[in-house]
C-alpha cells in the first residue's frame, strides 16, 4: 500500500489479506459496513498462484464416504467382509481391514460416480495375508484398471487402458496407490483384494488393509480430502477471492477478471483424440508443474518438424489467444503456429528466459516467469476469418530435444491470457470476479487504488481516460461534481473541469461495472477519503 499520512483520515481503506468464503473484508470501517460482497458463480475453474507459488485450482473428492466403507460403498457381504478400527498410515486407527470370506469370488468395495472424463483414483493400502490387491474405474467402453504388489518397496503390476499407475510410499508399510483413466461416461470405482498380480481369485481370510479413497478430476493424485455425506473440497473454492501472488509477490492482489472459457478440452492430459503428434513422443506425468504436481507431460522429438497440433473449430474473427506452460528440457526452443485459413500467426520462445522473437505481423507475445524453470507463453493473434484455427507448438529447431508442457489454454475473443482454466474432457468457463461495496459514498471524495500489470492499460473515468501501462500502476484519484483529477506513479496525468454526475454514488464496485467490463488484473489495495485531495497529496498516495 502507498505510504501515506492522510490514511489516517480515511473512509475505507482494503488490503487483499483478509478474507471468507464469499467476503473481500476492509480493514477501515471497523464495523464491517465497507467489507465487499464477492461472488463468482459456483464453477471451481478458477485458479490463482499462491503464497507458496504454485497454482491453487480448486479441489474435489467426488467419492462420498471417503473412509467410511461400510455406507454409500457396495460389494456382495458373501464374498467379502468390511470392518474398521486399525491402525492407519497417518498414526490414527482409521483403517479398514477389506477380507475374503469365500473362494474365487470377488471381494471388493466399490462405488459408483456421475462422473466422466480425466480422472485419477487413488487409495492408501498396506499388505494384510495378501500381498496384491487391484484398483480400477469401469466407465465407457474399456475398464481402467492396475494390480498392485504390497509386498517389500511395493510396485505396479498387470495394468490396462490406463493413462498412468502410481506408487507413491507412505511408511510403516503403507502406499499410496492411484490409476488414471479418461472414462467417456459415469464411473465405479472399485478396491479388489486378491491373490496374485493379474488374477481376479482369491482365497477365503486374505486380507488387505484400505484407508482414505479419493476419485478427482485430475492427471495424478493431489492431497488427500475427507468427504462425507457429501463431497469433500478444497482449494479455490465458488465465490471465493482469489489472493494472488504472481511473480513472487510477497503481498497478494486480489484476482478481478472477466468471464473467461478454456475451449481445450484437455489442459494436461496432452494425448486424447484431437490433438495430433507430428514426430513426437509424449510421456505423461513425467515432471513437477506449476500447479505442485507430477502431472506435466515431456515431448520428445523424433523426427523432422516435431511438434504438436490442435485445432479450434468455431474460432471468431478478431483477436483470439492461445497460451501454455512450457519449461526447457534438451531443447530450450518453442515455436507458436496459429493458421487462420490464410495466414500464419507466429512467436518463437526463449524457454531459457521467457523472451520471444519472430513475431510475425499482429501478434504480440507474452512470456511470464513461474517460477523453476517454468514460463507461460502465449500469443495473441488477429484472426482474419472465423472459421478454424489450426494450432502448432514445434519443440526444437534442431530436429532433436525435448520440453515440458502443462495447461494448454485457447480464449476465444481474448486479446490477452487470462488465469489458467484447467479441463479435464470438455471446455470449460470461469465466470467472472464481482465485489462490491454498499459503504457510503460522498459526492465528492479521492481514492487512490494499486495495481498490477495491465493487459488492456486505458481507463475511463467519468468520461476522462489515461493509459495505465507500467509494472505496477498506482493510481489516485479526486473528484467532484465539477471537477476530476488523476495521478499515476506519482505524477497528475488527468486535469479536467466539467459536470459529473457524482451526486448519486451508492456503491463501490471494485474492477467491475455492475458485474461487466471486468478490469482483467489484481488489486493490491483501495483507500477511499471524503475529501478532494490535492496534488501534492494524490502524488505522495502513488509514488
Amino acid at each position: 500500500m502507498a505510504g501515506f499520512s492522510l490514511q489516517d483520515e480515511a473512509s475505507l481503506i482494503m488490503t487483499p489479506n483478509f478474507i471468507t468464503s464469499d467476503t473481500l473484508v476492509s480493514i477501515k470501517p471497523e464495523d464491517d459496513s465497507g467489507n465487499f460482497a464477492f461472488s463468482r458463480g459456483t464453477d471451481i475453474t478458477a485458479t490463482r498462484v499462491n503464497s507458496s507459488g504454485f497454482i491453487e485450482k480448486g479441489y474435489e473428492n467426488l467419492l462420498l464416504q471417503s473412509n467410511q466403507f461400510d455406507t454409500t460403498w457396495y460389494g456382495s457381504p458373501s464374498n467379502r467382509s468390511i470392518t474398521s478400527g486399525f491402525s492407519g498410515y497417518d498414526g490414527t486407527n482409521d483403517a479398514w481391514k477389506l477380507e475374503a470370506i469365500s473362494d474365487n469370488n470377488y471381494s471388493v468395495v466399490s462405488q459408483a460416480i456421475s462422473n466422466a472424463g480425466v480422472e485419477t483414483f487413488s487409495v492408501y493400502a498396506k499388505a494384510g495375508t495378501s500381498n496384491f490387491f487391484r484398483i480400477q474405474i469401469t466407465g465407457g467402453t474399456n475398464t481402467s484398471a492396475s494390480f498392485f504388489d504390497l509386498s517389500g518397496s511395493g510396485a505396479v503390476g498387470n495394468n490396462f487402458n490406463n493413462i498412468d499407475a502410481k506408487i507413491e510410499s507412505v511408511g510403516n508399510g503403507w502406499f499410496r496407490f492411484s490409476v488414471t483413466a479418461n472414462k467417456t461416461t459415469s464411473s465405479t470405482c472399485v478396491i479388489m483384494v486378491v491373490d496374485a498380480d493379474g488374477s481376479a481369485n482369491v482365497t477365503t481370510g486374505a486380507n488387505i488393509y484400505i484407508q482414505d479413497a479419493q476419485l478427482e478430476q485430475s492427471l495424478a493424485a493431489t492431497e488427500y480430502i475427507e468427504s462425507g455425506a457429501t463431497t469433500g473440497t478444497a482449494g479455490i473454492l465458488e465465490n471465493q477471492p482469489r489472493l494472488d501472488y504472481s511473480g513472487g509477490a510477497t503481498c497478494p492482489s486480489v484476482l478481478l477478471e472477466p468471464s473467461r472459457s478454456n475451449t481445450a478440452p484437455y489442459s494436461e492430459y496432452l494425448a486424447p483424440i484431437g490433438y495430433i503428434y507430428g514426430n513426437i513422443s509424449p510421456t505423461y506425468n513425467n515432471a513437477i508443474s506449476p500447479e505442485g504436481v507430477n502431472n506435466v507431460t515431456l515431448f520428445e522429438a523424433t523426427g523432422s518438424a516435431p511438434r504438436f497440433k490442435y485445432n479450434v473449430s468455431g474460432t471468431p474473427a478478431g483477436y483470439n489467444t492461445y497460451s501454455i506452460f512450457a519449461k526447457a528440457g534438451t531443447s530450450s526452443y518453442l515455436k507458436i503456429r496459429v493458421y487462420d485459413g490464410s495466414t500464419d500467426h507466429d512467436a518463437v520462445f526463449d524457454l531459457t528466459d521467457g523472451s520471444f522473437s519472430g513475431l510475425t505481423s499482429g501478434v504480440v507475445a507474452f512470456g511470464d516467469d513461474y517460477g523453476n524453470g517454468w514460463y507461460r507463453v502465449a500469443i495473441s493473434y488477429n484472426q482474419t476469418n472465423a472459421g478454424t484455427a489450426i494450432t502448432q507448438l514445434y519443440i526444437s529447431d534442431t530436429l532433436v530435444g525435448s520440453v515440458y508442457l502443462y495447461g494448454l489454454q485457447f480464449e476465444k475473443t481474448a486479446s490477452y491470457p487470462s488465469s489458467y482454466i484447467p479441463t479435464y474432457g470438455a471446455s470449460a468457463t470461469r465466470t467472472g470476479d464481482v465485489a462490491t461495496s454498499t459503504t457510503s459514498i460522498a459526492s465528492t471524495g479521492s481514492l487512490s487504488i494499486s495495481l498490477g500489470k495491465q493487459q488492456e492499460p486505458y481507463f475511463t473515468l467519468l468520461e476522462e481516460s489515461f493509459q495505465a501501462a507500467a509494472l505496477v500502476n498506482n493510481i489516485a484519484i479526486a473528484y467532484s461534481p465539477t471537477a476530476l483529477k488523476v495521478s499515476l506513479n506519482g505524477a497528475i496525468v488527468v486535469n479536467a473541469t466539467g459536470t459529473y454526475d457524482t451526486s448519486s454514488l451508492s456503491s463501490l464496485q471494485l474492477g467491475h461495472l455492475n458485474g461487466a467490463d471486468q478490469m482483467g488484473g489484481g488489486v493490491k489495495d483501495l483507500i477511499m477519503f471524503n475529501d478532494f485531495l490535492s496534488d501534492t497529496e494524490l502524488n505522495a498516495l502513488t509514488v
